[in-house]
């Protein structure tokens, strides 16, 4: 499997890794975490258009909805989580949020 990541500042000459990572992490792991990130942007595209009043009205929900997103944005920083399981989850749930 072809690998890309330049997630962290362990990139191997600062170009990103392309085989391994430098930190441990595989290909699959990487790639996984890039789908998680792209579809957590998604998600807050479509939470900038929830207005301001049902924000209120949710407001613990809302709430619940920021500590998942925060939640899933650290587990993908480095060497926190290489668990492709982890991942395959988290995107599922981001999806269905």
């Amino acid at each position: 499997m072809s690998m890309f990541c330049y997630q962290c500042q362990e990139t191997l000459g600062n170009k990103g890794c392309t085989v391994n990572g430098v930190c441990g992490k595989k290909g699959d792991v990487a790639n996984l975490q890039d789908l998680l990130l792209y579809s957590i942007k998604g998600l807050m595209i479509w939470r900038k258009d929830v207005p301001l009043e049902v924000r209120k009205k949710y407001h613990q929900e809302c709430s619940q909805f920021d500590e998942f997103i925060v939640a899933k944005l650290f587990s993908t920083i480095t060497n926190t989580n290489f668990s492709r399981e982890y991942f395959e989850e988290a995107i599922l749930a981001t999806l269905y949020c």
